[in-house]
């Protein structure tokens, strides 16, 4: 399985929420979005059989420590989403010196 969220007709949520050319999300929307995905979580938990995938910033600091997931590693990732969502800020920041902001 793959998720293909470049080609997304009215532009991917990192678009809407960092780039000036999109228009800004009203809270109605991204309390709909974080829903959604909140939803997407039993699944993962129950429903798929997957490999680890992520991006740096998104993984939880535990499973770098002992290479193991649990399901407090998808809330962990989760958390980070809707720290993003609700600041209007990314989780990684190039002007730390870890490269990394924690939420």
């Amino acid at each position: 399985m793959i998720l293909v969220y470049d080609y997304m007709v009215n532009g991917t949520l990192r678009e809407h929420i960092y780039k000036d050319n999109k228009p800004p999300l009203s809270w109605k929307q991204r309390l709909d979005i974080c829903i959604g995905a909140a939803r997407g979580l039993p699944y993962l938990h129950t429903g798929a059989s997957t490999m680890v995938k992520g991006s740096f910033g998104y993984l939880d600091p535990e499973y770098f420590r002992r290479q193991q997931l649990t399901e407090k590693s998808d809330v962990y990732s989760f958390g980070v989403v809707l720290f993003e969502v609700v600041s209007g800020r990314p989780a990684l920041s190039q002007s730390s010196k870890l490269g990394i902001t924690m939420p």
